[in-house]
């Protein structure tokens, strides 16, 4: 079923063959015979393999993608039809992206970004918003949005205190929150500040309506986040657990996946200096406290998307990579977007690596029809480029609705960005173990 891999090249005439017994993670014995340079004869030769696991394909097979439902406003863009959620009638959010998803308190939260009411734009501030879900299963998932009665749009719009007052940080347009952990009392969320060109963490201590500042987090390697916790101490660290992985993609200089740490109690007292940042990986894992030293987990395969939002000002390099554990797998998995054109899964073992190479998850050209559509919510060269060109992005997991089916295929949810509309939708991936 492949995929194949081209590992050599024999003169021509040979006829190879293969043979299984004595084969090695590294090397492999194999018959030829023919003519070509060599005398006419049965010649036995051996191949020894370069392996480096970034080129190793997932540990699952992609089988499909499909769309499932869009999730924010009261009109599915796509279909016409009234949505599931009618976020706008229940809740006046319209128009939104992301939704970083984590576990609270028993419940699954999502951090949306810039928020408008009305069409993109309306609203001055692009407020952000913070909804939940007690559902788990995909199928009865019902979006709640936390509310303020006293905002004049009332959703509310998480804010950030800190030194020097209520509201010091703005979280106006490309500020977002983009990820978020709990540790059962505490609900911990990273931000992105100043358009998108550093991070930050703060503490809520009342289920995401009120936030304060504990740290600058990055600028150049860490400014879009993904956050895991583990019990066990990563390798090259001295410390007892629980730890906190923070996974960071960065500017566009520093724009692939990079790996941090910190021991949850020491982001509890908001303590920067304990953060440590994988530095090396051969001859075993290094870690340092300078942002500068981090090495790349693996590569983001970047290129200039179809639509405006390429020439937005972004302060990160737009790869919106996830990571997280999949307990029904029993693998970490990363999606990120590639051009905003198609969205891509890599697979490892263990968070550190080693990573596999990455397959297309979702590519709208391929699966027209399964949603959303390729030339309304992604550039098709044809429509007008600020009118009309689509993207994708924010490609997020879910891992408590993943699904083992009857046929022992696996079903994985994730939530989807698109731009031309400006909305977020739920995904279905069937896969299965290789």
């Amino acid at each position: 079923m492949g995929p194949w891999y081209r590992v050599a090249d024999l003169q021509a005439g040979f006829i190879a063959g293969v043979i299984p017994k004595g084969a090695t993670a590294d090397s492999l014995w194999f018959t030829a015979a023919g003519g070509g340079g060599l005398t006419y004869n049965l010649h036995l030769g051996r191949i020894r393999l370069d392996v480096d696991a970034a080129t190793r394909p997932p540990a699952v097979r992609v089988l499909r993608s499909e769309k499932v439902e869009q999730l924010i406003g009261d009109w599915d863009f796509e279909t016409l039809q009234p949505t599931r959620q009618q976020t706008e009638s229940r809740f006046n959010v319209a128009f939104t992206d992301l939704g970083s998803p984590f576990e609270f308190d028993g419940r699954l939260w999502f951090l949306f970004g810039d928020t408008d009411p009305e069409s993109p734009g309306w609203d001055p501030r692009h407020d952000d918003t913070i909804a939940w879900t007690d559902a788990t299963t995909a199928r009865d998932l019902r979006l709640e949005f936390l509310t303020d009665p006293e905002a004049g749009r009332g959703v509310l719009n998480p804010r950030i205190a800190c030194e020097d007052g209520p509201d010091c940080v703005d979280l106006g347009a490309l500020n977002v929150p983009v990820a978020g952990l709990g540790d059962g009392e505490t609900m911990f969320v990273w931000f992105t500040a100043d358009g998108a060109e550093r991070s930050l963490v703060a503490r809520s201590d009342d289920g995401g309506r009120t936030f304060v500042e504990l740290y600058d987090f990055g600028d150049t390697h860490f400014i879009d986040i993904a956050v895991s916790r583990i019990d066990e101490t990563p390798p090259g660290l001295e410390g007892e657990g629980p730890w906190v992985l923070i996974f960071g993609s960065g500017d566009a200089e520093h724009a692939d996946t990079y790996l941090a740490a910190t021991p949850l109690d020491a982001l509890r007292r908001g303590d920067r200096s304990a953060v440590r940042f994988l530095s090396g990986t051969a001859g075993g894992y290094t870690w340092s406290p300078e942002e500068a030293d981090a090495v790349a987990l693996f590569e983001i395969e970047h290129g200039q998307g179809p639509g405006v939002m390429s020439e937005v000002p972004h302060g990160w390099g737009f790869g919106e990579p996830l990571v997280t554990f999949d307990p029904t797998l029993d693998l970490w998995l990363a999606t990120y977007n590639s051009a905003r054109t198609t969205i891509r899964l890599r697979t490892a073992p263990e968070p550190w690596g080693p990573w596999s190479g990455s397959v297309v998850l979702f590519d709208p050209r391929v699966d027209y029809g399964k949603g959303p559509a390729y030339g309304r919510f992604v550039g098709d060269d044809r429509t007008e480029r600020l009118g009309g060109q689509g993207e994708l992005y924010g490609p997020y997991l879910i891992p408590r609705f993943t699904e083992v089916r009857d046929d022992g295929t696996v079903d994985l949810y994730w939530l989807l960005s698109t731009w031309q509309p400006y909305t977020v939708v739920l995904m279905k991936s069937t896969v299965t173990r290789r």
